[in-house]
């Protein structure tokens, strides 16, 4: 099932937010320009992110923001609300998946695939853990997927790759957390929910010289902690980081051929020219005055 509009609250029930059994995957891209809200309600197993903008959610009785940079994988009987309060073009993905579809793609995923050429049906009895109620980066090629949704109809197909993805992307996740030295789960997640924080607040501020203090005060964080939990988990300092989503950016646009060199410089908050070339060319061993090849 393919939708293009959000679900109607005043179908508000105890099942799928304005929906009934679902006997499908559901995939709902939707446009919304006004206010609109949800009330708090259990999902199925629930992807959601967005095209354009940044949507509010209750998650699990969390307030969070979910960015085009970013996706959420909630568990059947996670608990989520939906309040969008700002009056600007948003575009919401949101995909419902049918009851027993997620597990049997994350059974298959672990599945002795010996056992399956013998016997196609077979699945290993094991309760499959869900996804951890975190942000997850969306990849290239999740997007590429999401895209292809709205087209294809063989969107099951699609979905399975979807599911695997975002299962790596969680993997990822986890392995990033366990570097995290604090004791309890629920610190490493809390901290992990404010490294990306951090993390979204440079990139919504790419063209500006921020500094630490800034950026951990964003995170509400000590410096010193910011700095060594940022270390630990991206295993790299914020300062390089920011700059490497600078130089990524100031790749593309000279690419593109719209902007000087100089233009790009001060898009980008660079202090000079000069100091721009250095690191372009320290980074992608050409200079950015000349014709840039395509590195990806």
């Amino acid at each position: 099932m393919f939708l293009t509009t959000l679900p109607d609250k005043n179908k508000f029930g105890p099942g799928p937010p304005g929906l009934p059994d679902l006997p499908e995957n559901t995939v709902i891209l939707a446009d919304t320009m006004d206010r609109y809200s949800y009330p708090v309600h259990t999902t199925p197993y629930l992807f959601v992110t967005h095209f354009f903008n940044k949507g509010q959610y209750l998650l699990n009785g969390r307030d969070i923001t979910i960015s085009p940079r970013q996706f959420y994988f909630l568990n059947s009987n996670d608990t989520i609300g939906i309040d969008y309060p700002k009056s600007h073009l948003l575009r919401t993905c949101l995909i419902l998946f049918k009851t027993g579809f997620v597990e049997d793609c994350l059974a298959y995923e672990s599945a002795d695939k010996h056992k399956l050429l013998d016997s196609p049906d077979y699945r290993q009895p094991q309760d499959p853990a869900g996804f951890a109620s975190l942000p997850f980066e969306l990849t290239e090629e999740m997007g590429c997927i999401l895209k292809l949704l709205a087209s294809c109809e063989d969107r099951d197909t699609l979905l399975f790759d979807l599911v695997m993805a975002a299962r790596e992307q969680d993997g990822k996740t986890e392995k990033r957390i366990q570097r995290l030295s604090a004791i309890k789960r629920s610190t490493k997640e809390e901290l992990y929910h404010r490294l990306v924080k951090a993390r979204e607040f440079m990139l919504d501020n790419i063209a500006q010289p921020l500094s630490i203090e800034q950026i951990a005060a964003e995170a509400c964080l000590d410096k010193f902690h910011f700095l060594a939990s940022f270390k630990a988990v991206y295993n790299t300092t914020p300062h390089r980081w920011f700059i490497e989503q600078k130089l990524q950016k100031a790749l593309g646009l000279l690419q593109s051929g719209e902007h000087t060199v100089e233009e790009v410089c001060y898009l980008l908050g660079f202090q000079s020219p000069s100091s721009f070339s250095n690191l372009f060319k320290r980074r992608w061993q050409v200079p950015p005055g000349s014709k840039i090849p395509n590195f990806r």
